[in-house]
C-alpha cells in the first residue's frame, strides 16, 4: 500500500533553491534583525559614559 503524498511537504523533501519571494523575505528579516541589533547597541552605548569606558581600558592596559 502506498503512502499518500502531501504536496505541501514535497517542496521540503528535496533540496531546492529558494524562490525569489523567499529570498526577499529572508533579506527583509535579515535587515530587520540588523536594524534592531544596531538600535540596541546604540542604546547601550548611550547609557554607558565614555569616561568610564576609557578608565576601564586604562586600568586593563596598566596592569600588564
Amino acid at each position: 500500500m502506498m503512502t499518500p503524498m502531501h504536496t505541501d511537504l514535497m517542496k521540503y523533501s528535496v533540496p531546492s533553491a529558494p524562490t525569489k519571494h523567499e529570498r526577499q523575505t529572508l533579506r527583509a528579516r535579515r535587515q530587520a534583525r540588523r536594524a534592531a541589533f544596531s538600535a540596541f547597541i546604540k542604546k547601550v552605548l548611550l547609557h554607558v559614559s565614555r569616561f568610564s569606558v576609557a578608565l576601564k581600558r586604562l586600568r586593563v592596559n596598566s596592569q600588564f
